[in-house]
């Protein structure tokens, strides 16, 4: 039948996202995806584009599938701190749960490509709109609820916990622990609660 793949199209994507997750874009090479995916080169090009058009799929993958799917909880209308707190663990076991990521592919391709790329660099800052949206959400309630006691703007908390979301990879990616990640987390919330 023609036009149809002889390959999962979603997964061999998936495949890309953790290579470029692991290894960044630049070392990874198109012989390294094209393992790693289970296709031909030429499926790569005719499928995906260019190495450039396939990392932009697998960056929307990753802040549309797994990272908005760790956001939902803090972009629920109630959400207050205890959610903030959920949402930044339940970030920093995915770091962990691909084996050898060990950070945030958004925050790996932030640091690697955004100065240089414009694409990359409006994809994240959309996203990162989207973190500090749902974070003013939770942070306002959570004020509201009393589970925040203090006399700081709200724009200030989310600023800090945005350092936080957006730190915590970088930490991790230089060698902290899971545990040593969670304990700066539960410091962050305990200092709102002061």
């Amino acid at each position: 039948m023609a036009g149809k793949k002889a390959f999962d199209v979603e997964e061999a994507l998936r495949r890309a996202m953790v290579v470029f997750w692991m290894q960044g874009y630049e070392a990874s090479s198109i012989p390294d995806l094209v393992d790693a995916m289970q296709i031909g080169r030429q499926s790569l090009y005719d499928t995906f584009g260019t190495k450039h058009d396939l990392y932009l799929a697998a960056l929307k993958l990753y802040c549309e599938v797994y990272a908005a799917g760790l956001l939902k909880s803090v972009e629920a209308p109630g959400a207050s701190l205890g959610d903030v707190q959920k949402y930044l663990q339940a970030n920093v076991a995915s770091y962990f749960a691909e084996p050898g990521a060990r950070s945030c592919f958004m925050v790996n391709g932030t640091l690697e490509l955004a100065q240089r790329n414009d694409e990359v660099a409006r994809y994240v800052a959309h996203f990162q709109q989207r973190i500090e949206r749902a974070l003013t959400n939770a942070v306002k309630n959570a004020i509201a609820s009393g589970e925040i006691r203090s006399d700081e703007p709200v724009r200030t908390i989310v600023r800090r916990l945005m350092t936080v979301t957006l730190g915590l990879p970088v930490y991790i990616k230089g060698g902290a622990s899971q545990r040593a990640a969670n304990e700066a987390i539960s410091t962050t919330i305990e200092s709102l609660q002061s």
